[in-house]
Parts: C-alpha cells; sequence; structure tokens
C-alpha cells in the first residue's frame, strides 16, 4: 500500500478532501490511479472499482452494482437530492435492467423549475405532487410507490410494464395503488406509458424476460399472451405449462432465460451437467406440447433484446387457425377449455404513448 492509511478505510465513493484530510497526498492519489486501485468519476470524486464477477455472479449484477456506486457518490455530490427513477428502482431491489453507462437519476426535493442533465447524472426537478422519501441501505430514495411511477413514466412500455409486473407479483403494491399515484401525475411527462404499463400489467407473469418478451411482441403487433397456463392431454394428463399462450391459435411462448438452466447445480452437478439436463427437459416438453397439436415458438433473452423484429416475425407464424384439430386443454382462470378458444386480452393505443402531444398539435395544423 502506497498510503500510510489503508484505504479500505475510505468509502467505496469518496471526494479528494476527504482523502486528504484522511492522511492521504495528492501523490498517493495519482498514483492509485494509475495502478487502477481508484477511480476518477469526476473532477473531484473517486471509486474503489467494484470486485471481479464472483463465481456465481452474472454481468447484470456487476453493472448493476457499479451504478449504486455510482449512485452514492452523486447523492455526496448533490445535497438536497434523492434516489430516484431507474436508480431508485435498483435501489429498492426491484426487476429493471440498466446499461454500464447509464447515468445516475436524483429528484431535487427543494421546488426547482428544470431537469438538469451533466455528466453522468440526471437531476430532476420537483413537480406539483410532494416527494415522499424512504431510506434503502442508508440512502435517501423516493418512496416504492413514487419510484414505480416515474419509472414506468420514463422508460420503454416493456421496461415499464415488466417493472410494475414485479412490484404486483411480489405484492409490494396494488394496481389501485399504483393509480392513485398516477392520478397525482396528472400532466407529467411519460404518465400514458404508465397507465399503459399498469392496463398490460399481469402479476402472473413469473420473469422480468416473460414481461418485457410479451409488451415487445405486442408493440410489433401481436396480442398479448395469457400468461403460465397449464396444458392437459385429451385424458386429463398434466403436459406442461406455458409461459404464454394465444388460444385463439393455439400456439404457445417459451422465453428462455439462461439463469434457470444452472438451478440444479450441486457439489454432484456440474454446470454443463445441469445445463444439459434442463435443455433435455424443455425439449421434451416442447415436444409433448405440439404432439397435441399445439404450435411453439421460443426465444432467449439475447433475441427479444437484440433481434426483437426475428422473433415476432416467428411467432407471427404460428397465428391463425391451427392447422389440424388439437386434443387437449387449457387451464384458464381455474376452468378447463377446449383448444382453441377465445379469451380477452387487453391492448393499448401505441400512438398515445409514443406520439407527443406537440407532435399531434403540429399533425393537427399541417393536416
Amino acid at each position: 500500500m502506497l498510503s500510510g492509511m489503508d484505504l479500505d478505510s475510505l468509502p467505496s465513493v469518496f471526494s479528494r478532501r476527504l482523502a486528504l484530510d484522511s492522511g492521504m497526498s495528492s501523490h498517493e492519489l495519482t498514483e492509485l490511479l494509475l495502478l487502477g486501485e481508484i477511480v476518477r468519476e469526476s473532477r473531484s470524486w473517486f471509486r474503489r472499482p467494484r470486485a471481479s464477477l464472483q463465481p456465481d455472479q452474472e454481468e447484470w449484477q456487476r453493472v448493476q452494482g457499479e451504478h449504486l456506486d455510482r449512485l452514492r457518490l452523486q447523492l455526496q455530490r448533490f445535497p438536497g437530492h434523492v434516489a430516484s427513477h431507474t436508480s431508485a428502482a435498483l435501489l429498492h431491489g426491484l426487476a429493471v435492467t440498466v446499461s454500464p453507462d447509464a447515468p445516475v437519476e436524483l429528484t431535487v426535493l427543494e421546488g426547482v423549475q428544470r431537469s438538469r442533465t451533466l455528466p453522468g447524472v440526471i437531476l430532476h426537478h420537483c413537480d406539483s405532487a410532494g416527494t415522499e422519501v424512504a431510506v434503502v441501505d442508508g440512502l435517501r430514495t423516493t418512496n416504492l410507490l413514487r419510484t414505480v411511477a416515474d419509472t414506468a413514466r420514463t422508460r420503454r412500455l416493456p421496461h415499464s410494464t415488466a417493472l410494475v409486473d414485479d412490484a404486483l407479483r411480489r405484492g409490494m403494491l396494488t394496481t389501485s395503488d399504483l393509480r392513485r399515484q398516477l392520478d397525482l401525475q396528472k400532466r407529467w411527462s411519460g404518465r400514458p406509458k404508465a397507465v399503459a404499463a399498469l392496463a398490460l400489467s399481469d402479476p402472473r407473469r413469473e420473469t422480468w424476460l416473460e414481461s418485457f418478451s410479451f409488451v415487445t411482441l405486442h408493440e410489433r403487433g401481436l396480442p398479448i399472451p395469457l400468461a403460465q397456463v397449464d396444458i392437459l392431454d385429451d385424458d386429463g394428463t398434466f403436459l406442461g405449462r406455458t409461459d404464454g399462450l394465444q388460444p385463439e391459435s393455439a400456439s404457445f411462448y417459451e422465453a428462455d432465460g439462461r439463469g434457470k438452466y444452472f438451478l440444479d447445480q450441486s457439489e454432484t452437478v456440474s454446470p454443463e451437467q445441469s445445463v444439459r439436463g434442463r435443455l433435455e427437459a424443455e425439449q421434451r416438453r416442447h415436444g409433448s406440447l405440439c404432439g397435441i397439436g399445439l404450435r411453439g415458438v421460443r426465444w432467449t433473452s439475447d433475441e427479444i433484446v437484440g433481434d426483437p423484429e426475428s422473433v415476432a416475425s416467428r411467432a407471427k407464424q404460428v397465428l391463425g387457425p391451427p392447422p389440424s384439430p388439437v386434443r387437449g386443454y387449457a387451464v384458464w382462470n381455474g376452468e378447463r377449455r377446449r383448444l382453441p378458444f377465445s379469451a380477452e386480452r387487453p391492448a393499448v393505443d401505441l400512438e398515445q404513448i409514443y406520439v407527443t402531444r406537440g407532435m399531434r398539435e403540429r399533425a393537427r395544423r399541417t393536416s
């Protein structure tokens, strides 16, 4: 260690002044930067780099951890602010994704008329409704309900719906709670998107990937599928549960997250054996469902995020009447129903979400 003091005695993010007051010299700070022991976040702020991935840690977990490190730094830089939007959602442990270079989001508690975007941070202004504050892991943040509403307003609809689904599924809030919160944000930017996310929400979906996938496909013209439907053969034998079912066309969707293939790991089961076993089980189940006349479409998280048009094209190919009689049933809302059948699904007006009020006004003036 270069300094007479232990670097570990400093917080994970710290200012130049704090380091100097603790006994470290400017030269030693420069040496630590060159050695990669610390990382410069701004002119006067530093952080210790997060440790490399652990064996049971995925890349997204590392990215989220680094975002929370930067959040701690920005809260020190901007007193009078609290974590908000996506940053607050991560802090609350909600199902939300974040890119490595995503700026930290804060909201000021005092009355400020305009939001500001600075390098590495967005400072949201305080609007008409009061900002309810909570403390999570020692950090001040918007409370859970305000966080869900703000994030749902500002993320794309698939992300917004996945966030709302997660909060509802875990019993963290109710649809009435969120509706009341959005009623306080009548004229706030992005409110139609949050209202649409609430309309499309379904806590029966089991994962972020299912929620994100189904709404991504809905944006491309496909109906929202029924979530987590048990399929039986003519004898009433359980064949499997689909992630999503299009009952009119007797087609099913499977959104494959890579993480589930490691659920069987133990001291006697290697990661490779776990993946192979899970894939074989998935293939058998897929074959059983197709064996009674259903048609299935599968995709991975990389596919739906990186090439949603290709996934949508495959999903559209299995819409329409099934080519032959289906020899089985679906259990929906506690009722056994012969496939195919019709069911009502939510739908939203995407133009109301993505076309701003100003764009509509300009279109009317030029028409």
